[in-house]
Parts: C-alpha cells; sequence; structure tokens
C-alpha cells in the first residue's frame, strides 16, 4: 500500500493504508515519519490489528462512569469539557468522526494542546493535558502507551490568591441577612468548605465540636473531620435548631424546606451580591478559607498542621500551597533592610 498527502484548507495530512488479513485499515497522521512508523507496525503485528480496539468515545464513557462514583461534581463536570473539547478536535481537525485511542500520536496531543494555549493560555492548557494524560493512565492496561505523558506542561504565571482583609469582610457580614450571616459565620470560623457547611447535619453536632465530611480524599472516599466549636458557633447552631424543623441539616432552604445547594442561584450569588452591597473587592467562598487560613497564621500560636487538620487537607504540601498565595507581611522588613544598610548610607 501507499502513504498519501492530503492538503486540507488549513494543513497538511499524511494517510497510510495497509492490508491486514483482507481488510484494508487507514490513519492519518501529521507528519510523514509518524506515517511510515505506523504502517511498518501495522505489517509487522498483524495479530495485533485483528484485536478489539478502544475508541475514544468508549474510553470516555467507561473512565467517567467510574469517576462519578470518586469525585465531587464540580472537577467531573470539568473532566467531562475537556474529554469533550478533545472530540471536537478529532472531529474538526483531524477529520475523524472517532478513533481509537492507540490511534492518538504525540503529535497530536501537542497540536491539541498548543491550540488551547493560543486561546486560553496555560492554566487551561495544562489543566487539559492532566485530564487527557489521566484518561489514557486510566486505560493503560488496554493501551500501548499514553502519548500525553510526553506533552510537557506550559509554564504558568505564579498566582497569587487574592485574600480578603479584616475589614471588608466585616463589611460584607453588616450587608447580610441573618441567614445569610449564619452560612459565612460557619466558613469564617471552622475554615470549612462551601459544600461540608450545607451538608452539615445535626447527627454531627455535639457540645464541643462538629463532625465535616467531604469526599476530597485521592481515592474519592467520604472522610470526616473534628472541628472546634466556641461560643459564636454554639450562639447560631442555637438559633438555628428550631427553624430546622425537625430536618436533619442544620442549615434549611426556608423556601423548599430542605437542603441548601451550592449551584442555586440565592447561594451561588450570594457573596457577589454581597461584596457589591458592601462595596468591598468581589471574593468567593473559597477566599474566605484563605482568610481563615490568614488569620490562623498571623496568630503565630498554630501549627501547619494544626492548619492542615481545620482545612481539612489530606496532604501538608496543599496546605503548604494555600499559605504560600497568601501575601506574607513585609512591612517589619523596611527598619531592618534600613539599620543593615545603616554604614552603606553613612559612607
Amino acid at each position: 500500500m501507499a502513504i498519501n498527502t492530503i492538503q486540507l484548507k488549513t494543513c497538511r495530512r499524511y494517510e497510510a493504508s495497509v492490508k491486514v488479513g483482507g481488510v484494508i485499515r487507514k490513519k492519518r497522521f501529521l507528519t510523514l515519519q509518524e506515517a511510515k512508523i505506523w504502517e511498518l507496525a501495522m505489517r509487522q503485528a498483524p495479530a495485533m490489528v485483528a484485536q478489539p480496539r478502544l475508541m475514544y468515545s468508549q474510553g470516555c464513557s467507561q473512565y467517567i462512569a467510574d469517576c462519578e462514583l470518586r469525585i465531587a461534581s464540580n472537577t467531573l463536570r470539568e473532566k467531562k469539557k475537556h474529554l469533550r473539547e478533545f472530540a471536537s478536535y478529532i472531529r474538526k481537525d483531524c477529520r475523524l468522526q472517532d478513533c481509537a485511542m492507540d490511534d492518538v500520536t504525540l503529535s497530536m496531543a501537542r497540536a491539541f494542546s498548543n491550540g488551547v494555549m493560543a486561546r486560553s493560555g496555560a492554566k487551561t492548557a495544562n489543566r487539559r493535558i492532566r485530564t487527557l494524560k489521566a484518561l489514557w493512565n486510566w486505560h493503560k492496561s488496554e493501551l500501548n502507551g499514553n502519548p500525553w505523558q510526553a506533552v510537557k506542561p506550559f509554564p504558568e504565571e505564579e498566582f497569587v490568591k487574592y485574600v480578603p482583609s479584616k475589614d471588608d469582610v466585616e463589611k460584607v457580614f453588616a450587608a447580610a441577612t441573618q441567614q445569610e450571616r449564619d452560612i459565612l459565620t460557619f466558613i469564617s470560623y471552622t475554615g470549612a468548605r462551601l459544600s461540608e457547611v450545607l451538608n452539615l447535619k445535626w447527627e454531627d453536632v455535639s457540645d464541643g465540636s462538629i463532625r465535616l465530611w467531604t469526599h476530597k480524599s485521592r481515592n474519592g472516599s467520604k472522610t470526616s473531620r473534628l472541628v472546634p466549636v466556641g461560643h459564636t458557633l454554639r450562639d447560631v447552631l442555637t438559633r438555628l435548631h428550631p427553624l430546622s424543623e425537625g430536618s436533619p441539616y442544620v442549615f434549611v432552604n426556608p423556601a423548599t424546606h430542605g437542603p441548601y445547594r451550592r449551584n442555586q442561584p440565592s447561594i451561588c450569588r450570594m457573596l457577589k451580591r454581597l461584596c457589591r452591597e458592601a462595596g468591598v473587592r468581589e471574593f468567593g467562598f473559597h477566599a474566605l478559607r484563605h482568610y481563615f487560613a490568614s488569620m490562623l497564621v498571623s496568630t503565630n500560636k498554630v501549627t501547619l498542621c494544626d492548619i492542615q487538620h481545620m482545612l481539612g487537607h489530606q496532604r501538608a504540601t496543599t496546605t503548604d500551597t494555600y499559605l504560600h498565595s497568601l501575601c506574607p507581611p513585609v512591612d517589619h522588613l523596611a527598619g531592618v533592610i534600613e539599620e543593615m544598610n545603616q554604614p552603606l548610607k553613612a559612607s
């Protein structure tokens, strides 16, 4: 058989074709060298060709079905988005409705990643590389290799997380209703994730502590941690108990008499509206976790392990990343630098 050059509107492709077992197989490549390598491999290993091949769409379906049992809904939505984008790339740029996962080459992987980088930046591209690399790794026993393993992540600019000041947080609290203030108080006094607060049940509340549950472990298992309850949280719990009307949940939506959902408009738009009403720079619920961590650090009375426990991190490296994302106070260094350089000034 032969390798044909196909000129498309915006690029050139090389189509190799091999007849194995009476069946002609064709595949397009970005480079002539890749086409020759594939053609030679097909001729030397016809037995492998006869085996059922794992198609990209099938591989995605199996992978997502497993992820649904293990990871949070937000992460799952993001993974689905990344996989759909690569499927769209296969259809539009490679002119294929679907393809076998073993047919995805390093050149295709790099071309897709470079395209995302050019359109949306390094962070967006790197997230997609991680998702697709994870997909191929999940199927590693069924595939001949992982092309994404050789795709180097793009360098990213260091991101400094915005952490609201205590004054701004107080202004937002002042603008909130009592129900909104109770939710914000729980996050600000525990460092909990919004989902952990909204899913809190009365069975997890005791006199001196509350038990928060999360699915953030590496394998998706549901884990818990105890956080202390001071007089402020105790007052909030005392006020909320009669409002729950027998519901197992601590925070009950008065409109539905059921638990709040983090994606409902009254929750997901809450802080944006409150920041606007308070006249402060916009921040979200996750920024309150960073605020909580920064306030703990400023006391000089807690250890890294304490902060790790309160934030519910499985690894100390995650907590360390949190703390490094904060802007450290450097004002006190001005005097030290002046004193250190005094001899230079005198001369």
